[in-house]
């Protein structure tokens, strides 16, 4: 073989090598690119704490409820919701003195009723019950939300803020003193467990003088917005 052909071959095989390289390494890429694509992002939601209310009315409440298949579960907060005929009774369930430690009490009825949607209330017990402990409570509303998923999987649970009381319940009860740590404490669980949180605290912190003869529940006004900020909520969902 003369020196033309052999340099004829050698060059014939190195563009063959290079070929296959090219091929080889555009495969490569083509396919990391793919599973770059298949590889789902994560998009955090907001994490809205209040909904306006303008657009729902009182009246509207309890229909609004009632078609999202929604219940309130919770304390002697609740029993306003009802008394003062914000919401039909089938659709909140309370107990005075009630705490979320306690709350599997109530329970039986809500899995009775497998709400869509189930707005817990709970605080002002429990911030005399724990004393300052706000790592129990949290600890021990974990507990009770790990229940609700396991009982009721397919219900979407909403946590209402803990309530701040007057001046009149802080000097009668020490305990309420760390009203602001545990709702903080609290709405950070609910960002960590992505389970949504409604502040309601403005509503009382724009009137002056928000509370009963008891400077721990709020008069008759408060139960009227704190429904319609759950109906909006609720409106929000079926958007």
């Amino acid at each position: 073989m003369n020196k033309k052909v052999l340099y004829s071959v050698i060059s014939l095989i190195f563009i063959l090598f290079v070929v296959v390289v090219s091929f080889i390494c555009f495969g490569s890429k083509k396919n990391s690119d793919k599973v770059k694509e298949d590889v789902p992002v994560k998009v955090e939601k907001p994490f809205i704490t209040e909904y306006s209310i303008e657009e729902v009315s009182d009246e509207e409440v309890k229909e609004i409820f009632l078609n999202n298949h929604a219940m309130a579960l919770g304390d002697s907060m609740g029993e306003g919701l009802d008394a003062y005929k914000v919401l039909y009774s089938e659709s909140v369930v309370y107990t005075r003195g009630r705490r979320i430690d306690n709350m599997v009490k109530d329970m039986p009825k809500v899995i009775e009723y497998n709400p869509k949607y189930l707005f817990l209330s709970y605080g002002a017990n429990d911030i005399i019950k724990w004393n300052g402990d706000v790592e129990g409570f949290i600890n021990a509303y974990k507990d009770s939300i790990s229940y609700i998923k396991e009982v009721l999987p397919d219900t979407i649970i909403i946590i209402n803020s803990v309530l701040p009381v007057s001046e009149k319940a802080i000097n009668n009860k020490s305990a309420f003193t760390y009203q602001s740590e545990f709702n903080s404490k609290l709405m950070e669980l609910c960002k960590s467990m992505e389970i949504d949180f409604l502040e309601n605290s403005r509503f009382l912190l724009e009137k002056e003088e928000p509370y009963g003869y008891d400077g721990i529940h709020p008069k008759r006004f408060f139960f009227y917005l704190w429904g319609r900020q759950m109906a909006s909520y609720l409106n929000s969902k079926s958007l």
